[in-house]
């Protein structure tokens, strides 16, 4: 099952999450058979560079240019070889020469014994040769992310703070949740869950948000966790929503809503307020409206709008979470790293530039815009503000709330979290006010 999700995902151009949901939406096998699958398919794409280093020098031919059956056989048999426990070596390469016959390649089976013995046979003198590389390669091969970001990583943060950066993201990553307060306390919640024995803590930054170890399925039964209790929401997703703050039932345009955590957390925090909520994909926008039905909030409303150029209505406060590169949020993605591409940062950077000019229309004399990315790249965060700020002179930056710790604050007044530093998902946000008009 494993090995046709990632052919599924790499032939569909899909993220490995949606073939995941499409596969296992009609699966009656075992829930040990259905997390064997998803820790395979995760693991072998989260991998997939060092893996293919180590598959390549062993292989006789160029290796990126085989079909995709015979990368993922390999792929997956080495990953179950060097990355899982329960999967003793010669079993894995069994396994895996035992599939390809499955699928009716007995040649392909006589490679991938071929390949994996010889890795098996030479795993000393590859390690050695990973650790002869330069500083950017080794860190890039032995801890599998894309030299071109490691190496802009290297140049920002230094060669240890990269390693870290890229160790954190290849860790096993926890479950946050925001409890539904208007449904449910925090306590009564935590309740439930020391009942399921499940291991947790609440957050010491924002008082709803309680962070589980690892995922568990429990969560979907329905009889033990009603729907409307919780929402799946990272720390730093919350401290972003935070920097909205509506007065007297102002409104809140949220112009790039999906899947709906900053909306939903906002209506929750003041609902008072009517959020607008809108998105341009409407694929995304049924994530939204699922989610607000599911959480019973009535002061959401939903439109599907293009944020680079449609016309919304004059809101006091107005929130931009552009479409970004993401590299703050590898650690979830495991295969957004494989996707993106250095070209694609000033991509980005147009769209969210128009995407700001464009809503900057819609804000209040006096009314404030907080832009806010999931993007560690800085031309996509300072980079798109400032130049904003020089071409719109009746707008400037403002303070973002006490309630943040400084901790979480960069030199220009900005919310900048990094996941190596704050152990939860990267972000950046920062307040922009419109002046009054004399």
């Amino acid at each position: 099952m494993a090995v046709e999700i990632l052919v599924d995902a790499e032939q569909s151009n899909s993220y490995i999450d949606e073939v995941l949901h499409r596969r296992f939406g009609s699966w009656n096998g075992s829930d040990r058979d259905r997390r064997f699958a998803q820790e395979l398919a995760y693991g072998t794409t989260r991998w997939r560079g060092k893996l293919d280093f180590m598959i390549a020098g062993q292989y006789n031919g160029q290796f990126h240019k085989a079909e995709h059956l015979v990368k993922m056989l390999l792929r997956s048999g080495l990953y179950q070889m060097l990355m899982m426990d329960s999967v003793p070596g010669p079993v894995a390469i069994n396994e895996t020469v035992e599939l390809a016959k499955k699928f009716g390649r007995r040649k392909v089976a006589g490679l991938i014994n071929g390949v994996l013995r010889s890795v098996k046979r030479n795993m000393q003198g590859i390690q050695e040769e990973i650790l002869s590389l330069d500083d950017v390669k080794r860190i890039s091969v032995a801890q599998s992310h894309p030299e071109w970001l490691v190496s802009r990583w290297v140049d920002r943060y230094g060669k240890e703070g990269a390693l870290q950066l890229c160790l954190w993201d290849n860790q096993s990553q926890k479950v946050t949740l925001r409890i539904n307060t208007e449904q449910i306390s925090v306590s009564e919640f935590m309740e439930l869950l020391i009942k399921q024995n499940i291991v947790h803590q609440r957050s010491k930054l924002l008082s709803e948000f309680i962070i589980l170890r690892q995922a568990q399925d429990v969560l979907w039964n329905e009889e033990v966790f009603r729907p409307e209790w919780y929402a799946v929401q990272d720390q730093a997703a919350g401290l972003t929503s935070l920097l909205v703050e509506p007065e007297n039932g102002e409104a809140v345009l949220d112009c790039c809503a999906a899947p709906g955590g900053k909306s939903t957390y906002i209506a929750q925090r003041f609902p008072e307020a009517d959020i607008l909520a809108y998105d341009s994909d409407k694929n995304r926008l049924e994530k939204v409206q699922s989610l607000v039905k599911r959480l019973h909030q009535p002061n959401v409303q939903i439109e599907t709008a293009d944020a680079t150029e449609y016309d919304f209505p004059v809101t006091d406060w107005a929130l931009l979470d552009v479409p970004c590169t993401g590299t703050g949020v590898l650690g979830k993605r495991a295969d957004a790293r494989w996707r993106r591409r250095p070209e694609d940062i000033p991509r980005m950077v147009e769209t969210q530039s128009a995407i700001l000019r464009n809503i900057a229309r819609s804000v209040k004399p006096g009314g404030v815009l907080v832009y806010s990315t999931c993007t560690l790249e800085p031309e996509e965060n300072w980079g798109v503000v400032e130049k904003f700020l020089e071409e719109n002179p009746n707008f400037r930056i403002i303070p973002i709330p006490d309630m943040i710790p400084e901790r979480f604050q960069d030199e220009k007044g900005a919310v900048m979290v990094l996941p190596h530093v704050h152990n939860m998902d990267g972000a950046f946000a920062v307040r922009i006010q419109r002046e009054n008009e004399q």
